[in-house]
């Protein structure tokens, strides 16, 4: 048995058995529920379970969709480039093409699709405001109940929301000074 293996034994057993600081004969957390316990009640246990699930298929849904956003784009992309690139039929169509107005206009246009720090920056800050809004709405349920258990797992799930979220609005800010700086907001922006 390695070292991190015995490490994970004796922190399991510290937390179910009550050794790291916990009142006597009260684990830290209930792993079995025993009559008489006061342990995580039905309905809380059903709320977090539940909860867990849909947060699970919600993100995987997210991801799928997006993936699936992105590989349509890139296709379509991909398919009038071909088919632009067609229609040139010999090179010095394709030079001229390339060295003029039009030419330029085009691999602007690629770059902005492919490297938009505007949208990467709005992304940041929604995902930043609404992860901080849930920490938030989290520690004001926490408030209203008495459940001891149900606070604590409010509170454990609260804290890290709002700084997830904080944290995102940070690097949101970063990077949009960032970008401001380097001109790649200025160099994205479409001229009329």
């Amino acid at each position: 048995m390695n070292m991190k293996s015995k490490l994970a034994i004796l922190t399991l057993f510290a937390l179910t058995t009550g050794v790291a600081g916990a009142q006597p004969n009260r684990p830290l957390i209930n792993i079995v529920r025993r009559p008489g316990d006061a342990g995580l009640s039905d309905n809380a246990l059903g709320a977090i379970i539940v909860s867990v699930i849909a947060f699970a298929v919600g993100w995987a849904v997210w991801v799928v969709a997006t993936n699936i956003r992105r590989g349509r784009a890139a296709a379509k992309a991909a398919e009038l480039q071909t088919r632009l690139l067609d229609r040139f039929t010999a090179n010095q169509e394709l030079i001229a093409f390339l060295e003029g107005e039009s030419g330029r206009r085009y691999f602007e246009a690629m770059e902005i699709d492919m490297k938009n720090p505007a949208a990467r920056i709005l992304n940041g800050l929604q995902l930043g405001i609404v992860l901080l809004l849930l920490g938030i709405s989290l520690l004001i349920v926490r408030a209203a109940s008495d459940d001891e258990i149900v606070r604590i797992w409010l509170l454990l799930t609260g804290v890290p929301g709002i700084a997830i979220g904080a944290g995102f609005l940070i690097s949101a800010g970063v990077s949009h000074r960032l970008s401001e700086s380097w001109g790649l907001l200025q160099r994205n922006r479409r001229q009329p």
